[in-house]
């Protein structure tokens, strides 16, 4: 690449960042920064004829083949036997007649190990689901799961998360649609709930930290998919790194997708489902490293509260209530109250008869599982870790949705072909997932 063109990558990543820095609003930065980085990836594309996907840039190479064959070749059988864990966790009791070509031994393997990753998951998703409220206004669990309670265990014990993700999103969708109604055919005056929620660095996650935790987690997904392919001797075209422009955001294996859908059932489904299999194990160890980070830099934090809606922006941090550090400190009924904020700012309410100022609030400090660090490195690596292990549980959960390119798409195929039962999940969870988008747009 010549220099030219290396400065201008440089200068591109610096006004990215003075703009995601600036005081526009979310809409205005995200779309800012996506039409310099859609003029670079076409200048770059046209310059150097670079391959695009979607609008990114492919660089391939084949160097990363001798790391993922070394891989492949020296730990076989530990690969295969977590791919079927993977299997198991996806399918529940219904691995046992699904996966037909291993023995009944495995098999009982494949779903005992698989319950044991669920039981993983299950713990650490209210941390991680806590801990993403501090950038965005995440849908309650009780509002998408509601009257579950009994039902959900029992669904994803019978049919795994599969069937259980399939369950909650029709709920989730049908939720939203009864408010859709009331609101604009009814004219009730109903809040719509926000039924998902992008994560894009510099927007709704800070960007350092959520390029870093986003690449990490694209880099896992496929190199699962090549290590697995490979085992199951399925040619690699290439691997190599996908760039918007110039941001480096993940990595990608490409393997020969016609020798793949030639090889038996039991191969495509472990190179298929090794992706999500591979986050929801990252999930477990990134999981137990935010914990015991937290454990550690507990007398590091600082107390305060953490708005989550009200009379402040979602996210504001305070430090201090009339001066008293902490969020514990009593407010006087008609009094005026002084919120000192993270920032150093000072904003003044007056409390109500009931002595309410209208603001929704998390205490923050060592006990609780959101933190404000002041410390900058630290505050940094509780970013990382804490979206690593959001973003891999959540890309790992949503990739089994049977939507056309997620890994579920492909799974049901494997297993229902190309059957009235496939076009039926298929079309009615890929409508039931735009409706969960929707409440973003109006």
């Amino acid at each position: 690449m010549k220099k030219r063109d290396i400065a201008l990558a440089i200068l591109s990543l610096l006004l990215f960042y003075a703009i995601v820095q600036s005081s526009a609003g979310a809409l205005i930065k995200f779309i800012a920064s996506i039409f310099i980085f859609i003029l670079l990836t076409n200048y770059y594309k046209r310059t150097y004829n670079i391959p695009t996907m979607y609008g990114f840039l492919l660089l391939r190479t084949r160097k990363g083949l001798l790391l993922l064959n070394k891989i492949a070749k020296k730990h076989s059988d530990l690969i295969t036997l977590l791919a079927d864990m993977s299997l198991g966790l996806t399918f529940g009791l219904l691995s046992l007649f699904l996966l037909d070509w291993m023995s009944f031994k495995r098999r009982l393997v494949s779903v005992v190990g698989g319950f044991l990753l669920l039981i993983g998951i299950f713990f650490l998703y209210p941390a991680a689901t806590l801990y993403i409220t501090s950038f965005a206004s995440m849908p309650a669990s009780s509002q998408t799961v509601q009257g579950f309670d009994i039902v959900l265990p029992l669904i994803t014990f019978i049919g795994g998360l599969f069937s259980s993700t399939i369950l909650v999103t029709y709920k989730a969708a049908f939720s939203i649609l009864a408010m859709l109604w009331d609101k604009f055919v009814v004219g009730s005056d109903v809040v719509v709930a926000q039924g998902a929620t992008l994560l894009l660095p510099g927007v709704t996650i800070p960007l350092v930290e959520g390029i870093f935790a986003l690449a990490t987690v694209l880099i896992i997904h496929e190199a699962a998919h090549g290590i697995l392919a490979i085992a199951g001797r399925i040619r690699l075209k290439s691997t190599g790194l996908v760039f918007f422009g110039s941001l480096p955001v993940g990595g990608f294996v490409e393997p020969d997708e016609q020798e793949l859908m030639r090889r038996p059932k039991e191969v495509q489904a472990r190179t298929i489902i090794a992706g999500v299999g591979a986050n929801f194990f990252a999930t477990l160890i990134f999981g137990f490293i935010f914990l015991s980070f937290l454990a550690i830099t507990g007398p590091f934090t600082a107390n305060g509260c953490f708005i989550t809606g009200g009379n402040l922006p979602h996210g504001t941090v305070v430090t201090a209530i009339n001066g008293v550090p902490g969020c514990s400190s009593h407010i006087e009924a008609n009094s005026t109250v002084d919120l000192t904020l993270s920032s150093g700012e000072t904003v003044t309410f007056v409390s109500d008869a009931n002595g309410k100022i209208g603001i929704l609030a998390y205490p923050l400090g060592s006990n609780s599982m959101l933190r404000f660090y002041s410390n900058p490195l630290l505050s940094f690596l509780y970013h990382v870790l804490g979206l690593t292990l959001v973003i891999n549980l959540f890309v790992g959960i949503i990739n089994l949705l049977p939507v056309p390119l997620f890994d579920g798409d492909y799974i049901l195929s494997i297993f229902a072909g190309k059957s009235l039962l496939y076009k039926a999940l298929r079309y009615s969870v890929l409508l039931s997932f735009l409706l969960l988008l929707l409440p973003g747009l109006l």
